[in-house]
């Protein structure tokens, strides 16, 4: 990814967040998908967090793999609140 691609990414990310009101932030999704998952920083990579536009509005959309599955969460901005779960073979 370029460095022009990288610039855009964060600027979009840092203008959904400003739209969310910044309940919590993209670091308080990651902490809640991971405990509701009973797994910390050190168990895992990461593989997408960011705060997105869906059908019912914006989420941060949390992934990432542990021990041959693939966790994905939606998590509420606002709330902090669990949307979704799918937990899928990798």
């Amino acid at each position: 990814m370029s460095e022009l691609n990288r610039l855009d990414n964060r600027m979009n990310d840092q203008a959904l967040e400003n739209v969310a009101g910044g309940q919590i932030t993209r670091d308080e999704a990651i902490d809640k998908a991971l405990r509701h998952a009973h797994l910390t920083k050190d168990d895992v990579v990461i593989k997408k967090a960011k705060l997105d536009h869906e059908d019912k509005g914006l989420v941060y959309e949390v992934k990432f793999p542990h021990k041959g599955l693939e966790y994905e969460y939606d998590i509420d901005p606002e709330t902090g609140g669990i949307r979704k779960v799918d937990i899928d073979l990798d």
